[in-house]
């Protein structure tokens, strides 16, 4: 009688490399949770790079690319349900992840068919860039550049008085005004306490996400006079906090040549996420909007 012989064929390696991809991206991301480095790139490039070299590296991995782009994708959406990850951080990281993982599957399927050991070696030297890139925010001195600050500004048509008197009452939220960007899935404000603009005045800021716990934004007056005033940020509960530090919001107005009023409001935070080519812009266009929104409501009010 003669013995059948066992064989793993080119889909139960895909399964077997795929579970041990996500067993090691799991330990991997425990380990920069123990060391405080969720917030840096070793998270959102080495993490989808660990993944795409892993699934590339499987027997029969005839596809590099598309398999690592595969494992990736299938990383992200079990995220959302072992790792509880917000659908917004999801949906920032989506695209970075992916070119993390094309990137990585395109330099092993070059590894793979090279026609010697040097020219392996060479082609491998390419995933050399992913590799700094990824210490971002790890190593000192990679982290972020300190304090940035956003500024819009505007010419309305109400005078400076009205602008004081609206922005020393409570604040209202109409979240059925807020931008597109902003409802994708960030914490936005539910409820607001405090009112005037004295030193030493303050507003307490509710923000909610579905499926989280509310985190609360206190800023208080430090700086006021009859055409503007400073708030600094005293804490932040809120999971904003995970992605920035507030630092402070300016805001001044004063009146022009054609008897409008010019209004230039400005906040400044820190960002906490890297790489900061990648969130940087994010942030500073979230930032940007919410400033947009606060414009519109202080107007229509």
């Amino acid at each position: 009688m003669s013995k059948r012989k066992f064989t793993i064929n080119a889909a139960q390696w895909m399964v077997a490399g795929l579970l041990a991809a996500l067993a090691m991206a799991m330990l991997y991301y425990r380990f920069l949770i123990d060391k405080e480095l969720e917030q840096t790139a070793a998270l959102y490039i080495g993490l989808p790079a660990l993944i795409a070299i892993m699934i590339t590296l499987t027997p029969k991995a005839n596809s590099p690319v598309g398999m690592s782009i595969k494992a990736v994708l299938i990383a992200m959406f079990a995220s959302a349900i072992f790792l509880r990850e917000g659908f917004i951080c999801i949906l920032m990281c989506a695209p970075l992840f992916l070119a993390v993982a094309i990137a990585v599957g395109f330099v092993i399927g070059r590894v793979k068919k090279s026609g010697s050991p040097r020219d392996a070696r060479l082609n491998a030297m390419m995933l050399l860039p992913i590799l700094v890139m990824s210490v971002e925010g790890v190593l000192p001195g990679t982290g972020s550049a300190g304090p940035e600050s956003v500024t819009v500004e505007r010419v309305l048509d109400i005078s400076g008085p009205a602008i004081q008197q609206r922005l020393s009452a409570e604040p209202e939220f109409d979240l059925d005004a807020l931008p597109r960007f902003l409802q994708l899935g960030f914490p936005v404000p539910v409820e607001a306490q405090g009112t005037g603009l004295a030193v030493g005045d303050q507003r307490v800021i509710t923000f909610a996400v579905p499926g989280r716990t509310p985190g609360t934004l206190v800023l208080e007056v430090t700086q006021s006079d009859a055409h503007g005033f400073v708030m600094q940020a005293v804490s932040d509960t809120s999971d904003i906090a995970n992605w920035m530090a507030w630092k402070s919001v300016h805001v001044r107005w004063d009146r022009d040549d054609t008897g409008q009023t010019r209004l230039s409001w400005s906040v400044t935070y820190e960002r906490l996420l890297a790489p900061a080519w990648y969130f940087g812009p994010l942030e500073r266009l979230a930032v940007e909007q919410a400033i947009d929104y606060l414009i519109g409501s202080l107007v229509s009010g």
